[in-house]
Protein backbone atom coordinates (compact mmCIF):
# COMPACT_ATOMS: atom_id res chain seq x y z
CA UNK A 1 0.00 0.00 0.00
CA UNK A 2 1.48 3.28 -0.96
CA UNK A 3 1.97 6.33 1.30
CA UNK A 4 2.57 9.90 0.41
CA UNK A 5 1.94 13.35 1.33
CA UNK A 6 1.90 15.24 -1.68
CA UNK A 7 5.19 14.22 -3.93
CA UNK A 8 6.69 12.92 -0.66
CA UNK A 9 6.61 8.91 -0.82
CA UNK A 10 6.45 7.51 2.35
CA UNK A 11 6.92 3.88 3.89
CA UNK A 12 4.42 1.49 2.80
CA UNK A 13 4.72 0.08 5.90
CA UNK A 14 3.49 2.97 8.38
CA UNK A 15 0.66 1.89 10.36
CA UNK A 16 -2.57 4.20 10.96
CA UNK A 17 -2.91 3.95 13.97
CA UNK A 18 -6.36 5.54 14.83
CA UNK A 19 -8.19 4.39 11.35
CA UNK A 20 -10.46 2.91 13.35
CA UNK A 21 -10.74 5.72 16.97
CA UNK A 22 -12.56 8.22 15.15
CA UNK A 23 -16.67 8.82 14.59
CA UNK A 24 -18.29 10.78 12.29
CA UNK A 25 -20.88 11.80 14.15
CA UNK A 26 -21.12 14.57 17.06
CA UNK A 27 -23.85 13.87 19.47
CA UNK A 28 -24.34 16.16 22.75
CA UNK A 29 -27.30 14.86 25.44
CA UNK A 30 -29.14 17.50 27.59
CA UNK A 31 -31.53 17.64 29.59
CA UNK A 32 -34.71 20.04 29.32
CA UNK A 33 -36.27 22.03 32.49
CA UNK A 34 -38.81 19.26 32.86
CA UNK A 35 -36.13 16.62 32.58
CA UNK A 36 -36.38 15.05 29.13
CA UNK A 37 -33.75 13.89 26.97
CA UNK A 38 -32.49 16.63 24.37
CA UNK A 39 -30.13 15.08 21.83
CA UNK A 40 -28.68 16.98 19.32
CA UNK A 41 -26.34 14.71 16.18
CA UNK A 42 -24.71 16.14 13.57
CA UNK A 43 -22.14 14.97 10.92
CA UNK A 44 -18.53 16.33 11.65
CA UNK A 45 -17.59 18.39 8.53
CA UNK A 46 -13.56 17.20 8.97
CA UNK A 47 -11.38 16.78 12.07
CA UNK A 48 -10.45 13.27 11.68
CA UNK A 49 -7.07 12.85 13.01
CA UNK A 50 -4.60 10.49 10.92
CA UNK A 51 -1.60 9.12 12.78
CA UNK A 52 0.76 7.25 11.01
CA UNK A 53 3.68 5.62 12.86
CA UNK A 54 6.90 3.88 12.61
CA UNK A 55 8.10 1.19 14.86
CA UNK A 56 11.31 -0.37 15.93
CA UNK A 57 11.37 -2.61 13.32
CA UNK A 58 9.56 -1.33 10.25
CA UNK A 59 7.87 1.88 8.63
CA UNK A 60 11.75 3.77 8.92
CA UNK A 61 11.87 6.86 6.94
CA UNK A 62 15.58 8.18 5.57
CA UNK A 63 16.53 11.31 7.11
CA UNK A 64 16.08 13.08 3.79
CA UNK A 65 12.02 12.26 3.85
CA UNK A 66 12.35 13.70 7.32
CA UNK A 67 13.90 16.89 6.86
CA UNK A 68 11.44 17.32 3.72
CA UNK A 69 8.65 16.67 5.77
CA UNK A 70 9.90 19.23 8.51
CA UNK A 71 10.08 21.73 5.81
CA UNK A 72 6.44 21.20 4.67
CA UNK A 73 5.62 22.11 8.62
CA UNK A 74 5.68 25.68 7.52
CA UNK A 75 3.73 25.19 4.53
CA UNK A 76 0.08 26.53 4.07
CA UNK A 77 -2.20 23.46 3.73
CA UNK A 78 -4.56 21.60 2.58
CA UNK A 79 -1.52 19.48 1.69
CA UNK A 80 -2.69 15.52 0.25
CA UNK A 81 -2.51 12.36 2.01
CA UNK A 82 -2.46 9.48 -0.04
CA UNK A 83 -3.04 6.32 1.83
CA UNK A 84 -3.60 3.32 -0.44
CA UNK A 85 -6.73 3.91 -2.35
CA UNK A 86 -7.74 6.95 0.04
CA UNK A 87 -6.53 10.62 -0.26
CA UNK A 88 -7.23 13.26 2.39
CA UNK A 89 -6.61 16.58 2.63
CA UNK A 90 -4.70 17.67 5.46
CA UNK A 91 -2.85 20.39 7.56
CA UNK A 92 -0.52 19.36 10.46
CA UNK A 93 -1.67 18.51 13.72
CA UNK A 94 0.19 20.86 16.41
CA UNK A 95 -2.57 20.66 19.15
CA UNK A 96 -1.82 18.10 21.93
CA UNK A 97 1.72 17.13 20.85
CA UNK A 98 4.20 17.19 17.94
CA UNK A 99 3.36 17.12 14.43
CA UNK A 100 6.52 14.82 13.85
CA UNK A 101 8.07 13.21 16.08
CA UNK A 102 11.67 11.54 14.60
CA UNK A 103 14.28 9.60 16.28
CA UNK A 104 17.29 8.31 14.15
CA UNK A 105 17.30 4.41 14.78
CA UNK A 106 21.39 4.23 15.39
CA UNK A 107 22.38 7.37 16.75
CA UNK A 108 25.23 9.30 14.83
CA UNK A 109 27.54 12.58 15.61
CA UNK A 110 27.24 13.11 11.71
CA UNK A 111 24.22 11.59 10.01
CA UNK A 112 23.65 10.67 6.66
CA UNK A 113 20.38 11.47 4.82
CA UNK A 114 19.85 8.10 4.06
CA UNK A 115 20.56 7.12 8.03
CA UNK A 116 16.82 5.75 8.97
CA UNK A 117 14.45 7.07 11.73
CA UNK A 118 11.70 6.18 13.32
CA UNK A 119 8.95 8.86 13.07
CA UNK A 120 5.28 9.50 13.86
CA UNK A 121 3.41 11.89 11.31
CA UNK A 122 0.41 13.51 13.06
CA UNK A 123 -2.44 15.07 10.68
CA UNK A 124 -5.72 16.13 10.86
CA UNK A 125 -8.39 15.70 7.98
CA UNK A 126 -9.70 19.15 6.89
CA UNK A 127 -13.19 19.49 5.42
CA UNK A 128 -14.99 15.91 4.85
Amino acid sequence: MAISLDAISLSPSLLWIDEFDWTPIEQVESRSITGNLILQTGVRAGGRPITLKAGDTYGWLARSTVLALQAKLAGTPPFVLTIGSHTFSVAWRHAGGKPIEARPVVDYADPLDADPYIVTLNFLVIGV
